[in-house]
């Protein structure tokens, strides 16, 4: 990988199939669990699934278990950078993290300190203590994610991954995770791909994949920042998950077209209503 390239592209000689062995959720017998939002069908739901040709998720909370680490490696940057725990500095802090969950890291400080320098410094010490706990604890994926890589890729449907960590720690995550050989690109926000809630990293993953058209487009991901990525690169449906840090309510109000339990859950829809396996 490309240290300067904030894309990964999966190069193999097969691009289309999925993993090796075939991965199928159990028999459907009913519909997964959907909280629609106030334009939503069940039936714009089947034929958005039907006719996609690209299905964009985030990483962490999404694809990627978090189990907190996220917030422990913003909690442990805080006091790398002198901030008083027990500071009403602390709380906002905080308060502003998880509100802006699922944006890009480097933004976020910048908005906290106000100062690039000192968002630069932050940046660096987050990555390196959310990399120190994948690297000590390990990472594992949220329980469907390969199901439904294998589910889309064996119907023809390209797998791109987005995430608000920068290139080093995004390409750790997919190495851990063998998710290389299961997707056809992931991105991460550079000095040229703005991060949530801008649409850049959805229209530039289109571009590289040769999706032309929005309404082929499904977007999932469990922030609010998620939601308004989505909506702004005008995909046809935006799912909310929630196996992260994003309630029913805040992704519905930030423009989910429907909220689901997790990734497991749009797998079944997609084998339920998806294209024939190739």
């Amino acid at each position: 990988m490309n240290e300067h390239d904030p894309i990964y592209t999966n190069d193999s000689n097969n691009p289309v199939k999925g993993s090796d062995s075939v991965i199928n959720p159990p028999e459907v017998r009913s519909y997964p669990k959907m909280i629609f939002g106030s334009n939503t069908t069940i039936l714009n739901i089947e034929e958005t699934i039907f006719n996609a040709g690209l299905v964009v998720l985030d990483m962490a909370g999404t694809t990627v278990a978090d189990d907190g680490a996220v917030l422990a490696a913003f909690h442990d940057t805080a006091v790398a950078m002198g901030v008083n725990v027990s500071s009403p500095n602390f709380d906002q802090m905080m308060q502003y993290v998880k509100e802006t969950m699922g944006q890009s890291k480097i933004t976020v400080f910048e908005e906290i300190f106000k100062d690039k320098g000192a968002a630069t410094r932050a940046n660096d010490l987050f990555e390196g203590f959310y990399k120190d706990q994948v690297q000590r604890y390990g990472v594992t994926e949220i329980e469907g994610a390969s199901q439904l890589f294998s589910t889309l890729r064996d119907r023809g449907i390209k797998v791109a991954l987005t995430t608000g960590f920068s290139y080093e720690t995004m390409s750790l995550l997919l190495e851990k995770l063998s998710f290389t050989i299961k997707i056809d690109s992931a991105i991460c926000p550079s000095a040229t791909i703005k991060g949530r809630p801008e649409p850049d990293m959805i229209l530039h993953t289109m571009k590289i994949l040769g999706i032309d058209d929005p309404r082929r487009v499904v977007v999932l991901g469990d922030t609010p920042s998620d939601m308004m990525s989505g909506k702004a690169a005008h995909s046809a449906l935006v799912v909310g998950v929630l196996s992260g840090s994003g309630e029913a309510d805040e992704l519905l109000n930030a423009g989910a077209d429907v909220v689901i339990n997790s990734v497991a859950d749009l797998a079944t829809l997609f084998y339920a209503f998806g294209k024939s396996i190739l």
